[in-house]
């Protein structure tokens, strides 16, 4: 309100100027008034039309932050779907030491457990850079001995039944084992979930066994 009020007392002042600073009188110069009056009307429409600019940038950028907040939430979701599968496996097997290994993995696997899986709508996934990003903190090999060790991995929507969800996420399992101070043996389950616009979530949770051997979950770790 305060812009338009600024180009109307502006406008009065052109005309005033126009008409030889007399209000109210018939202008003299008619071709002239009607020149105050154009370029009247021109700043007022360069000022609208940068007032839709910015209301166009502005629903723009919130669509995006939207965007993206929703695909942070579903790619946190889709790593919690990645963790459970695992800890639903892992869960009745009586031994881990070949899960820790590396050489028994889950039913889940979408080919060999290395190179490159492509995303419907987003760059792909490099599953020999996610092992080593967990165990070297880059996407290059490094010479520490792999503490990470890939057990699931696929597309989420192949988890559903046919047809049932066509979610754009992939989702990867790894697993590292470990003891209790009592020597109880401990295997935690990275969940990990890659989507659209570079969405990535990943949480941990650790399974332990009690005396009577049944396998729990000691620890719940997100992000």
């Amino acid at each position: 309100m305060a812009t338009l009020e600024a180009i109307s007392k502006t406008c009065e002042r052109v005309r005033e100027r126009a008409c030889g600073g007399v209000r109210g009188a018939l202008a003299p110069r008619v071709e002239t008034e009607r020149g105050a009056a154009l370029i009247c009307a021109l700043m007022g429409m360069t000022i609208l039309m940068a007032l839709g600019a910015a209301l166009v940038v502005i629903t723009s950028t919130e669509t995006i932050i939207a965007g993206n907040f929703r695909n942070s939430i579903q790619a946190f979701y889709a790593a919690e779907a990645a963790a459970e599968l695992a800890v639903a496996e892992l869960r009745p097997r009586t031994h881990w030491i070949g899960v820790v290994e590396g050489t028994e993995r889950s039913q889940f696997i979408d080919g060999a457990p290395g190179g490159v899986r492509g995303l419907p709508t987003d760059a792909p996934v490099d599953l020999t850079a996610v092992v080593n990003m967990a165990n070297c903190g880059a996407p290059a090999p490094c010479v520490n001995a792999p503490r990470w060790q890939l057990f699931a991995y696929g597309p989420l929507r192949a988890l559903a039944p046919s047809g049932a969800s066509d979610s754009p996420f992939y989702i990867v399992a790894l697993v590292s084992g470990g003891q209790t101070e009592s020597g109880a043996p401990l295997v935690t389950i990275r969940g990990e979930a890659f989507g659209p616009s570079g969405a990535y979530q990943a949480l941990e949770v650790t399974l332990s066994r009690t005396d009577a051997g049944e396998a729990v979950v000691v620890r719940t770790v997100f992000g």
